[in-house]
């Protein structure tokens, strides 16, 4: 998580390959890498939903322990880490742009073979679609 918890021993997670000072800035730039991608995400979440995903995800504490450190309802602790995890999922897997829809520009009646006025009357309409892509 970006190097947030403490550790009380030793990191076995992070191997540097030895190329560059036996990988100590390997690790270096990885955690750093790490620690802007975590607070680029709690920046998506915002301030009143990150506490709770640092409580939960980082610092690992059950939700009953939210709930009481911060006074809540029973129960509620669950209701806003899935609000969170939801905006943190919107972060994560952003929606697709969505197409508009064709827009109807004008509309003709079809009168290609067409002889007598009274069939003139009686013939579809032909609708003339336009894609804005």
């Amino acid at each position: 998580m970006g190097n947030l918890m403490p550790s009380m021993g030793v990191n076995w997670d992070v191997t540097g390959s030895g190329s560059r000072a036996n990988g100590v800035l390997e690790i270096t730039d990885a955690a750093l890498a790490a620690r802007q991608r975590v607070e680029r995400a709690l920046e998506a979440v915002g301030p009143e939903l990150s506490g709770v995903l640092i409580d939960v995800c980082c610092f690992l504490k059950g939700l009953e322990v939210v709930e009481r450190e911060r006074q809540w309802p029973v129960r509620s602790a669950k209701l806003i880490l899935k609000t969170a995890l939801a905006v943190l999922d919107r972060h994560y897997h952003p929606a697709p742009p969505t197409r508009r829809r064709p827009r109807i520009i004008h509309w003709k009646p079809r009168t290609t073979g067409l002889v007598s006025m009274a069939a003139r009357t009686n013939v579809a309409l032909e609708w003339i679609y336009f894609c804005d892509i």
